[in-house]
């Protein structure tokens, strides 16, 4: 049990480390997409009209966007780096989207570790012996090295 739970933990720090190690390098290259779709719509959110206009893309990860600027705003207001929210979303439409990729990117990043956690969850569901048998840990091995989930 507790060398499968080591395992486990393994695999996901394998996951997190391969989804990581573009943002830790410091090589960021923006995607076409990157630009207007995680960067401007969720900041057009914390204007307050919750509807994003804009549904080629999920919903659920606008709003996700729009909760950790949100929350990234209101730090950076507490701490003294912007003398109110409106100047902090101001800022950010015009002088540093970089900041806005990057957290966008640790969201993805965040998703993409947990989806490897429930590929371990249900495949053990499925299997009848749980999150940390043989075939679970093997599944989420495989989502956590797999070139296209990565």
């Amino acid at each position: 049990m507790l060398r499968s739970s080591a395992c486990l933990a393994a695999i996901l720090a394998v996951a997190l480390g391969l989804r990581a190690w573009g943002l830790l390098s410091g090589q960021l290259a923006w995607h076409p997409d990157e630009v207007l779709f995680p960067s401007l719509l969720p900041l057009n959110l914390l204007g307050g009209d919750l509807n994003p206009y804009f549904f080629n893309y999920p919903s659920f990860h606008l709003y996700t966007l729009t909760a950790v600027f949100g929350l990234d705003g209101i730090i950076q207001v507490l701490l003294g780096a912007s003398p109110d929210l409106q100047t902090w979303r101001d800022t950010h439409y015009v002088l540093s989207l970089e900041r806005m990729r990057d957290l966008a990117r640790w969201v993805g990043v965040v998703y993409a570790v947990v989806t490897v956690w429930m590929v371990a969850v249900l495949t053990g569901r499925l299997h009848g012996d749980g999150a940390r048998s043989r075939v679970a840990l093997a599944a989420a091995a495989w989502m956590a090295v797999n070139v296209v989930h990565v």
